[in-house]
């Protein structure tokens, strides 16, 4: 049952507190959760070994409303000629710049259209920023939806 389009656009416009976490052993497995009921792919058990690494704890990061997660954003770095396929989750040695490829990002369908997307974007942009030999950051979407996020791929 939806709210009622008043309710709704009264809580838009007060806004949702939210907090953002570390994906960690102890808390890999609600990521997993999310990513079951928000994504089209399912995830391999490595995919969620390699999230938990100590090095991408910057750029992976899970987004609460009270204590319920509502978000997830996960990231690797990869060397500019890597294809999708293969990760580097550590600095390259013989210098060249590496990339951020946003491999899961997404928010429950619920909690939608309260800029969370927007604030995870964001907060990778800005710690990507401080990173002296990042390229750039890129995503592949899946494209079998009915209808595209737009919101996501104009900005």
């Amino acid at each position: 049952m939806e709210a009622p389009s008043e309710d709704l656009n009264e809580r838009k416009k007060a806004g949702i507190r939210t907090y953002t976490t570390d994906v960690t052993v102890n808390n890999v497995g609600q990521l997993r959760c999310l990513n079951q009921n928000i994504l089209p792919v399912t995830y391999t058990d490595s995919f969620y070994k390699d999230v938990v690494k100590e090095e991408l704890k910057d750029i992976t990061k899970m987004v609460y409303v009270s204590d319920m997660l509502v978000g997830a954003i996960c990231c690797r770095f990869e060397k500019p000629q890597q294809n999708a396929n293969t990760t580097s989750t550590t600095p390259t040695s013989g210098g060249g710049l590496r990339r951020v490829y946003i491999m899961t990002f997404g928010v429950l369908k619920p909690y939608r259209n309260y800029g969370i997307g927007t604030r995870m974007l964001k907060s990778l942009i800005k710690v990507v920023a401080t990173l002296k030999d990042i390229q750039d950051i890129y995503l592949h979407v899946q494209v079998r939806r009915k209808r595209l996020p737009c919101n996501v791929i104009q900005r």
